[in-house]
């Protein structure tokens, strides 16, 4: 019998580095406030209603190249995750929680299969840190239920991912204009590597498997580009899976 599974659509992004004590009120209402401002100029939900029912098959617009490669590992997690979980439950629906679900199209999603789905996004409580977050996941779903990661940056080092939040900072001005202060005020963890994601989920007994996507050829093509151009390696999103032991 499956248990519930827990997607964590939103992994990096969502949750705060270890030691970074619980946020300010006024820091965190102005993150989000800089947050939704940054995402609409960003023509996000530009589209209505229509465009937020279609994520993550978003067909046209300034985004739709970046949701094309969200759409490839959503599809991974349906054929490798939902699926089988759904077909181990029969008739039963499943209990999707989704952590980081942002606007929550992914529940959405779910839900129209007929599944149940509760979507969570940023957390503002005393518990930060990535370890804190999976043990959290392990509690919230049965023994032999499915948590799985997707949409999160993974860097193959700590250096590369380093290296990216690096330049983010160095480029926040330009890229977010007097937004950046706020943007960059709450210590989020910011990406993953294989080896941080072992460590942080030695205590919830969690063991990953990595299930790779396979994504448009512009896409796969940037490792290449950035050695070529003497870049810093790329991240990936790949659908990473562990059981609830």
């Amino acid at each position: 019998m499956s248990g519930p599974t827990a997607a964590m659509s939103g992994l990096a992004g969502a949750v705060r580095a270890p030691g970074a004590g619980q946020p300010d009120p006024g820091a965190l209402r102005r993150f989000r406030a800089a947050y939704a401002a940054h995402r609409a100029a960003e023509g996000r939900g530009s589209g209505g209603v229509a465009e937020l029912l279609a994520l993550p098959y978003l067909r046209r617009g300034p985004l739709a190249r970046q949701w094309a490669v969200r759409a490839r590992t959503f599809d991974r997690f349906l054929d490798v995750v939902l699926a089988p979980c759904a077909r181990a439950a029969a008739p039963r629906p499943l209990h999707v929680l989704d952590l980081g679900a942002g606007n929550g199209w992914l529940c959405y999603r779910v839900a129209r299969l007929g599944h149940r789905a509760t979507a969570v996004d940023l957390r503002d409580d005393d518990a930060p840190g990535l370890a804190a977050a999976l043990r959290e996941a392990a509690r919230a779903v049965r023994p032999g239920g499915r948590i799985a990661i997707l949409d999160s940056p993974f860097y193959a080092s700590e250096a590369a991912g380093e290296a990216m939040v690096e330049e983010k900072r160095r480029q926040a001005a330009r890229r977010f204009g007097e937004r950046a202060a706020d943007l960059l005020a709450l210590p989020f963890v910011e990406y993953l590597t294989p080896a941080r994601l072992a460590a942080a989920s030695a205590e919830a007994g969690l063991a990953w498997r990595r299930h790779r996507v396979r994504y448009p050829i512009r896409y796969e093509l940037r490792p290449l580009v950035a050695r070529l151009l003497r870049r810093r390696p790329p991240s990936r999103f790949d659908l990473w899976e562990a059981d609830r032991p």
